[in-house]
């Protein structure tokens, strides 16, 4: 998505009067396809789209950025009466601009992005860094296409490789780091109905949630569970015999 964005200005106070309904959270319309038919002659297209497309996603219009590539201004302060718009799967969207003022009807792409609140990183970080607060700086971005949900803190995660200053702090540059370190002391642990035993022993390998791992217990024996908590491998019925 390109990064020039129109610069929203005195229409989101014009659309808060207009479309009242554009700044609250209402559920977002099913179909595709929007005419502002019924939409009063002094709102510009610029004006319109960010309210409607705020409604369809159900987020505040403010948030909203356009990028118009090489539309002509002229276009863009077009009265919205008449127009259709549809997309919004992507940040890709089709606006179709009836004809009038000297202009034939024109398809005009435009992409949509939001600002939203991201964490980046305060400083480089070297691989194999556990994130800490201190390495996560919380700004504004425009991310391109529609909401993609609560942007989580990356505190506690792993990077897996070098991170810039100022870069995003998300996947795959980020992910959660193992909760079981190579030599790591750890318990194994089995349970089946009332049965209930638990071992302790080595970690012989690093190991995320939910993986397995092998393990070297205090009489030598080796054995593989999975990691169901720091520092805890539980092993399966029928397994490790």
């Amino acid at each position: 998505m390109s990064t020039r964005f129109a610069p929203l200005g005195a229409g989101a106070l014009v659309l808060a009067l207009a479309f009242p309904v554009a700044a609250q959270r209402a559920p977002a319309p099913a179909a595709l396809v929007a005419s502002a038919e019924t939409v009063p002659a002094a709102v510009t297209l610029a004006e319109w789209l960010p309210a409607e497309i705020g409604q369809r996603w159900a987020i505040e219009s403010h948030r909203i950025e356009i990028d118009w590539g090489d539309t002509p201004a002229r276009v863009r302060e077009r009265a919205a009466a008449g127009a259709d718009l549809s997309g919004g799967a992507s940040e890709s969207w089709v606006l179709t601009v009836p004809a009038g003022d000297g202009d034939a009807t024109r398809r005009v792409r435009i992409d949509v992005g939001i600002r939203t609140r991201v964490p980046v990183a305060a400083r480089e970080l070297a691989r194999g860094t556990d994130l800490a607060d201190t390495d996560v700086r919380w700004t504004e971005r425009v991310v391109p296409g529609p909401p993609k949900g609560e942007t989580a803190d990356p505190s506690g995660l792993r990077t897996q490789r070098r991170v810039s200053t100022g870069e995003v702090l998300e996947e795959p540059a980020v992910a959660p780091g193992p909760w079981i370190e190579s030599r790591d002391p750890v318990e194994v642990v089995f349970e089946k109905g009332r049965v209930s035993i638990a071992l302790r022993g080595t970690a012989l390998g690093e190991g995320l949630p939910g993986e397995n791992v092998h393990v070297r217990l205090e009489d030598g024996r080796r054995i593989q569970g999975r990691v169901v908590a720091p520092g805890r491998v539980a092993l399966d019925a029928g397994g490790n015999r």
